[in-house]
């Protein structure tokens, strides 16, 4: 149930979670247009400035002239549902509560009062107020679904208990199995969520958007992203500006590395909404699309914006690293990478993990061809060495720390023989004594490495010995018949 939580709230894909205020429900009451009036003026004033809509609502509720008609539980659920309509839920919910405490049997102030506290992610309060609504109305369905849609955050089983109730009640309703569908989705069973669904779309006639959506959603998670995609191409159309929908068809068409495809939906998705919407999730997918494209600049700037909104994703930082290692940034591509790890592997050690940060610094230090950087070349060798020498210890047995050891330090000075890599190749050489053929290149380069170093030190014995191991293991190994060639010529 984490892993989907964790979803649900950082994809941000889910629409209200299924809740609205109950249509069924009415209310036999006219507001007067002065109290009307009121409402209508705190609504518009909290689009723009929410702390003085406050305050107004606070002096509204306090105000005589409108004191009479407050004191009506259908007045004050009225004013309730022109704030839950508006997004207004903590204004909605004091009016619920007043409302509620002037008749608690009153079953359109209790689900007000619910569903605002829904929206505040009180669920317990929520939970409770529901279970009263249920009591008050039997018959009334919405109190049923919402009581058990209210549940799956805090209690799944009580809310699977909630929905059989509905079922013996109403047995031939198909909302119980879109219900259940739901919960299902948020308990991670995915495969009961989409038997639940398929039974729902069965068995219900008319058209439910939001069961599609959730149904693609759930389609994606499964990782059956053509059946999501199909689903959001069938209903995109009929609803083409939602955030969810356009979303998910990015994200589809990436895991089906459908590129230009991808292109396409990124670019309507990313110009379609409010900055404040787009997630971790999102740019992370963006950066993966931008190194599909190969535009550098913008996979950087997407996995900066990914790691920005969703900081604890070991994928994102594992993204930001290999893009600032693109752009040859190494201590950021370390630093990174040593969170990816933090993330991935907490309080472990790994010789993978620090093989990896010696390779960000090699890719990095080797990147570098501006003799103006000869500092900053260096720089990056001394701490890639560092880090292949903690690999070395750490992993005594194994050829890979001398072996990239030996790699780093010869970016400093790949034209002359360097003492201390001709030692690290000795050191690989002899780790390598019990492998397999399948190790015969890191064998070769060894032995190459050698073959050159005694040519430069004009020791042409040792150099040709060395080349003849070479060519023992592959008779076609250019450089090692090259330097045999040399070798003639200059004892001629």
């Amino acid at each position: 149930m984490k892993k989907v939580k964790s979803f649900i709230f950082t994809t941000c894909f889910l629409f209200a979670s299924g809740v609205a205020y109950a249509d069924k429900t009415t209310v036999n009451y006219t507001l007067t247009p002065e109290t009307k009036q009121a409402v209508t003026n705190i609504i518009t004033v909290s689009k723009t400035d929410p702390m003085t809509g406050l305050m107004q609502f606070s002096t509204f509720i306090e105000d005589k002239k409108y004191r009479k008609e407050l004191k009506k539980k259908e007045a004050l659920t009225l004013v309730g549902m022109d704030f839950f309509k508006a997004g207004l839920f903590q204004q909605a919910a004091e009016m619920g509560r007043l409302a509620y405490e002037t008749d608690g049997g009153y079953f359109p102030a209790v689900m007000l009062y619910g569903d605002a506290l829904y929206e505040l992610k009180k669920y317990g309060d929520a939970s409770a107020l529901y279970e009263a609504a249920i009591n008050a109305e039997p018959n009334e369905k919405s109190a049923y679904l919402k009581t058990a849609d209210v549940y799956k955050y805090i209690n799944a089983e009580r809310s699977l208990e909630v929905l059989h109730q509905f079922k013996e009640k109403f047995p031939s309703d198909p909302d119980v199995n879109k219900a259940m569908g739901s919960i299902y989705y948020y308990q991670n069973k995915i495969d009961d969520a989409i038997k639940a669904y398929d039974t729902y779309f069965a068995e219900f006639k008319g058209e439910d958007l939001e069961a599609q959506e959730e149904y693609a959603i759930i389609l994606y998670i499964k990782k059956d992203y053509q059946g999501s995609l199909d689903k959001v191409n069938s209903i995109l159309p009929k609803n083409p500006n939602s955030l969810s929908l356009n979303r998910l068809k990015f994200y589809n068409l990436m895991e089906l590395m459908q590129v230009q495809g991808a292109k396409e939906a990124a670019d309507k998705f990313f110009g379609a909404f409010k900055d404040t919407l787009y997630n971790g999730t999102d740019y992370k997918y963006q950066g993966q699309l931008a190194e599909m494209l190969m535009d550098t600049a913008m996979m950087v700037s997407s996995f900066e914006h990914a790691a920005k909104l969703d900081p604890e994703k070991a994928e994102i930082q594992l993204g930001l690293s290999e893009a600032y290692e693109k752009i040859g940034e190494a201590e950021k591509a370390v630093n990174a990478y040593k969170k990816y790890l933090e993330i991935a592997e907490p309080g472990k050690k790994s010789a993978n993990g620090i093989l990896k940060m010696g390779k960000i610094y090699y890719a990095c230090a080797a990147s570098i061809e501006d003799s103006t950087k000869a500092d900053l070349k260096k720089k990056y060798v001394e701490a890639g060495d560092k880090v292949f020498s903690e690999l070395e210890e750490m992993a005594k047995d194994s050829y890979l720390g001398p072996m990239w050891r030996a790699r780093i330090q010869t970016i400093l000075d790949p034209e002359n023989p360097i003492e201390s890599v001709k030692e690290c190749y000795d050191k690989v050489y002899e780790r390598l004594a019990s492998k397999d053929e399948s190790y015969n290149t890191e064998r070769k380069e060894c032995l190459v490495y050698s073959a050159f170093y005694y040519f430069k030190k004009d020791d042409y014995d040792a150099a040709k010995d060395y080349c003849e191991k070479v060519l023992a293991i592959d008779p076609n190994h250019g450089l090692a018949k090259n330097i045999l060639n040399a070798i003639a010529q200059l004892k001629k």
